[in-house]
Order: C-alpha cells, then sequence, then structure tokens
C-alpha cells in the first residue's frame, strides 16, 4: 500500500516516470496531493546516480515546507543538496510585483540562512515580452546553481544531467497575471528540454471544475488547463472521495493515460489513497487498508 501502488499501476518500473514523459497532477478544493507529488521526488532521489539531480520549482511555498514533509518521509534533504543532487527553485519570493515593496530579498539578502536558501529565484518578470519571460524562466530552473551556470545555458554544473524537473502551482502564474500562451510555451520548451536530455517533467496544478464551470473557455485558467491537458502524456486527478467522507479514506487519484503514451497500463485505473503523518498510503477501492 506504498508508493509503489501507485507506481505500478501507472506502469513505471523504476518507480519513477520515464524520460521524456509530462505527469500532470490536478488538485481541487479539499484536497492537497503534495504528499503525492513529494512521494515521487522521494522515489527519485533513490534512484540517482552520482552525476543526475533533480530540480523542485514552487510557485506555491517557499523550501522549508517541502523539507519538513520529506524529512518525515525518511529522505534527507539535506544530504542530497549537499551531493547536488536536489535543487530548489523558489518561485514564490520574488516573482510578484509587490516583491518590490520588500525590505529583504531571497535571492540577496543575509538574512536567510543557507539551510533555507534557494539554489535558484525567478523574480517578477511581468514586463518581459513572452520570448524574454519563457527564456528567464527555462534559466532560472535548468540554471538553478548560480554559482556554477555559466551563463550559457549549462545546467547545475557540467558533471550533472537533469533527471527530473517538478513544479508546484503552476496555475500561480495565471493569478500573477502571465497570460495561458506564455505558460504554455514555457511547459513546452521545458518539456522539449527534458526530452532532449533524458529527463521527466511533473506538474502539480489546481483545477478546480466548481471554478472552471464558471469561467468561458477563453479565460487564462482554463486555457492553461486545456493546453496543460493536451501537452501531458499521463494525468493523476486527485480529489476526494466521490462517495462521500470516509475515515479511512483521503481521496482518490483518476489515472488518465494518453494512448500516444502507453497503450496499457497495469491500472486499476481509480486508486484510493490515506494520508498519515509521514507518508500516504495507496489502494485500490474495496481494499482493507493496512496500516
Amino acid at each position: 500500500m506504498t508508493f509503489d501502488v501507485l507506481a505500478t499501476a501507472v506502469g513505471w518500473e523504476s518507480q519513477i516516470p520515464e524520460p521524456g514523459s509530462l505527469t500532470t497532477i490536478t488538485d481541487t478544493t479539499g484536497v492537497d496531493p503534495t504528499v503525492l507529488l513529494l512521494h515521487i521526488v522521494s522515489s527519485s532521489l533513490k534512484v540517482l546516480s552520482s552525476s543526475e539531480a533533480i530540480v523542485l520549482v514552487s510557485f506555491e511555498q517557499i523550501f522549508m515546507h517541502y523539507n519538513r514533509i520529506l524529512r518525515k518521509m525518511g529522505t534527507n534533504v539535506d544530504a542530497a543538496r549537499k551531493a547536488k543532487k536536489m535543487y530548489f527553485v523558489d518561485g514564490v519570493s520574488e516573482i510578484s510585483s509587490f516583491s518590490n515593496i520588500k525590505k529583504y530579498h531571497v535571492d540577496t539578502s543575509d538574512n536567510v540562512s543557507k539551510v533555507t536558501q534557494p539554489d535558484g529565484v525567478i523574480k517578477n518578470l511581468l514586463q518581459l515580452s513572452q520570448e524574454q519571460i519563457v527564456a528567464e524562466l527555462i534559466q532560472a530552473i535548468v540554471g538553478c546553481d548560480s554559482s556554477t551556470n555559466t551563463g550559457e545555458g549549462q545546467h547545475l554544473d557540467e558533471s550533472k544531467k537533469i533527471k527530473g524537473v517538478f513544479i508546484h502551482g503552476l496555475s500561480v502564474l495565471t493569478y500573477l497575471g502571465y497570460t495561458s500562451g506564455t505558460i504554455r510555451c514555457f511547459i513546452d520548451t521545458l518539456k522539449t528540454f527534458l526530452q532532449i536530455n533524458g529527463g521527466f517533467l511533473v506538474i502539480l496544478t489546481n483545477a478546480d471544475k466548481d471554478i472552471i464551470s464558471d469561467l468561458e473557455a477563453e479565460d487564462d485558467y482554463v486555457s492553461l488547463l486545456t493546453g496543460l491537458y493536451y501537452q501531458s502524456d499521463l494525468i493523476l486527478q486527485v480529489g476526494p472521495l466521490i462517495s462521500g467522507y470516509s475515515v479511512d479514506v483521503t481521496g482518490q487519484i483518476a489515472i488518465v493515460c494518453k494512448p500516444h503514451y502507453k497503450e496499457k497500463i497495469p491500472g486499476p485505473l481509480l486508486l484510493h489513497y490515506k494520508t498519515l503523518e509521514n507518508k500516504a498510503l495507496f489502494f485500490a477501492p474495496g481494499q482493507k487498508l493496512q496500516f
């Protein structure tokens, strides 16, 4: 009932997404699938070679939020970052135009401890053209180690290859004023970069049906989700238990696999999950929960 149940259901032989693939995790009001995203992060760290690294990009939370959850899951985040196997890019602290009025900035201030200091910072880019915004976002991710970045598109350091990129809170960009066209171009460019270099992409974003139903099809939020669904190879739709509240079930995960990705996956195509203090349990509907 651990993470391998989900990995087996979607056919991940190495317990992580296949190179070149885009997996999209969607959430709704009332559920928080962050632990699912971090299970994939944790599983990825276990199989990385010494020449590989993963990048976690967040538009939702600062580093300490993920550090705390991953520690509870038994992942030594400090060791992973020290070994340059994991990089964190802060897309929260500086990306809003309101950050201009702050006294301290996370990328320049000595007020931020080295433990919580991100490896890269995404700043407010709204004044730039679409091409410039996409270029800056890509550089912030693939060049996230500023101490070794050559300025020529080199990522991390010369000995590292990006195995996977994880993005949390993509839809936040639409709230801040970035157009869906710009965001889709960013994702398409990043996915292409990772495909060329043998990496995978995992995105966690909000897709609340109640919000979508109240919006026009041309709305940036709806347009972003439509484009993201089109670009995705695998979609994990996380939501509340459709049959109602249960003390043994936190929510459910509907699995949608695109035919071009895999003709068939082992399944089941619907899983239940239970969030505990230090992990999440995954199991088929009707299966007895075992802690």
